[in-house]
């Protein structure tokens, strides 16, 4: 658990220096695969390194490619972990629409 601590701290001092680059540019991210086989420990982590640089996470990006599998969509490579072109087009799809909510 030290080394969990350990890399929290190290992750938000990296996103410190993500956040004073990109100056007034927002920035956002999204959790892919959180919930499983990770705890709840860590999407806390990564949503208190978000808040502290002022960083956006999108909940609902997962879960559209999710769906999408559900409903027979292949969105995944080969590895069965990573996304293929179809979940990276999802993704973005469903970026640009928070995006867009959050505008308005």
């Amino acid at each position: 658990y030290a080394a969990f601590v350990e890399s929290v701290k190290t992750t938000d001092e990296i996103m410190g220096i993500v956040r004073k680059r990109a100056g007034s540019t927002p920035i956002v991210g999204f959790l892919v695969g959180a919930w499983s086989p990770m705890g709840p420990e860590y999407v806390d982590a990564i949503d208190r390194v978000s808040r502290h640089n002022h960083i956006l996470l999108f909940d609902d990006v997962d879960q559209a490619v999710q769906a999408a599998e559900e409903k027979g969509a292949v969105a995944r490579a080969a590895d069965g972990g990573h996304w293929n072109e179809l979940g990276h087009r999802l993704a973005a799809k469903r970026s640009q629409e928070t995006s867009e909510n959050i505008a308005c």
